[in-house]
């Protein structure tokens, strides 16, 4: 999986079929909604969950926009793949465990 997340042509082509698929959009509903939940519980704990990712942008002088987006960034997009194949695998050994 770093393999593929290593080629930028192979996650274009992943990036189009992902980001176009109905479950996709459904995936980035549940997102925003788990997000909102987890900072009406605790708004500094949920502040405090995103610092490394505001140090990492600001470090790179990226302007921080915080608005809700319908899109994931790569880092997250990375994150999305690398859990759907951990799951993949884990499905395939489930199943030879029948």
């Amino acid at each position: 999986m770093e393999i593929i997340l290593r080629d930028a042509e192979r996650l274009k082509k992943i990036d189009g079929i992902v980001t176009n698929d109905k479950i996709y959009q459904e995936f980035l509903k549940y997102s925003s909604e788990v997000k909102k939940g987890e900072k009406e519980k605790n708004e500094i704990a949920f502040k405090n969950s995103y610092k490394p990712i505001k140090q990492r942008d600001e470090n790179r002088n990226t302007q921080l926009i915080q608005k809700d987006n319908n899109t994931l960034d790569r880092q997250e997009l990375n994150i999305l793949y690398e859990l759907g194949t951990m799951m993949f695998f884990n499905s395939l050994l489930l199943s030879q465990l029948d």
